[in-house]
């Protein structure tokens, strides 16, 4: 019986310890939602340092291009960062034509997979996606689904508590029973 004890107590300890990381948790994006998106921006902005052109094969060019192309969107937070990127080949062979860049052509906006305007010969906010940055696209796209997500885990922290409320009082019910009897048989 002891044992049984000892493990409903380490049970009730374990998720009473689970229940409070989650508040925690829930607390600290509440008051500071940030904390959780700026890892989210930090690995973006490395992307984008270490972005070297729209025809470069190594895997931050790649996933660069792929975020900018389908994003509509330029840089981290605005194409005027690859004017600080040493990293980005500002000399780049495109279609066979050479230009001299400002800016990465993925930055460019394409209709029919045919470059807009005169980009990337000169880039301007209308054929291009310079004043645009790529994390306010990604947070117009994952900020609805965060709000679901909070209200989901919320949700999911309260049916815990009232679960966790139930086996305690389970457990207490049980075992006063138990004592109960183990105090008539000691009686007779």
């Amino acid at each position: 019986m002891a044992s049984n004890r000892l493990l409903d107590d380490a049970f009730i300890l374990a998720n009473g310890i689970l229940v409070l990381v989650e508040v925690i948790m829930g607390i600290l994006y509440a008051l500071t939602p940030r904390l959780y998106t700026n890892k989210g921006k930090s690995a973006l902005t490395n992307i984008m340092t270490n972005y070297v052109s729209s025809t470069a094969t190594d895997k931050y060019s790649l996933v660069a291009t792929f975020i900018m192309t389908a994003l509509n969107c330029c840089g981290a937070t605005s194409g005027d960062e690859f004017q600080t990127y040493a990293s980005f080949s500002k000399t780049v062979t495109y279609e066979g034509v050479v230009y001299n860049l400002n800016y990465p052509i993925a930055c460019c906006k394409f209709s029919n997979n045919q470059l807009e305007g005169n980009c990337p010969t000169t880039f301007n906010s209308s054929n291009s996606n310079i004043i645009t940055g790529c994390w306010t696209e990604i947070l117009n796209i994952i900020n609805p689904y965060i709000l679901s997500v909070s209200y989901g885990l919320l949700a999911f922290l309260l049916i815990q508590l009232v679960l966790e409320c139930v086996a305690i009082a389970l457990v207490v019910f049980i075992w006063s029973r138990h004592w109960e009897r183990k105090v008539d048989e000691e009686d007779e």
